[in-house]
């Protein structure tokens, strides 16, 4: 197995797969802003990773680069792209409100407050969040 970038993740890396995954603002919808083809197959790493019946609860940090001088229909194209495919691959995907974000430490300066989870009840708090 070898460590290093998290936005380098291979799920063949792993020869066990995991009860549960927990990301909080450790990934990025931005960091491929730029191919959506390895946005899309980031993301179904990360699935692969959870063994059948496991959960995952995922909170990107979805800052946008300013390098990136990305449009808003851009912006919206990536950020679309992340939710359909967890929600494709059977997330849940909820768009928390800002005093949900202070709620659980997932606040800041990003283009949306996504959360994605897998396998997990949510509390009513979240339930009443609109969805992505």
């Amino acid at each position: 197995m070898s460590f290093g970038q998290l936005q380098n993740l291979k799920s063949e890396d792993y020869d066990v797969l995991f009860e549960g995954v927990f990301c909080k603002f450790s990934i990025n919808a931005f960091w491929f802003y730029d191919n959506d083809t390895c946005h899309i197959n980031y993301i179904k790493t990360i699935a692969k990773l959870i063994c059948p019946g496991g959960w995952a609860w995922i909170a990107p940090w979805n800052g946008v680069p300013k390098q990136a001088e990305l449009s808003e229909a851009d912006i919206e194209r990536v950020l679309n792209i992340q939710s359909k495919t967890f929600k494709d691959l059977g997330f849940a995907a909820v768009n928390l409100t800002k005093e949900l974000t202070l709620r659980y430490g997932v606040h800041g300066n990003v283009a949306n407050r996504a959360l994605f989870t897998l396998n997990i009840k949510l509390p009513e708090s979240l339930r009443d969040c609109g969805s992505l």
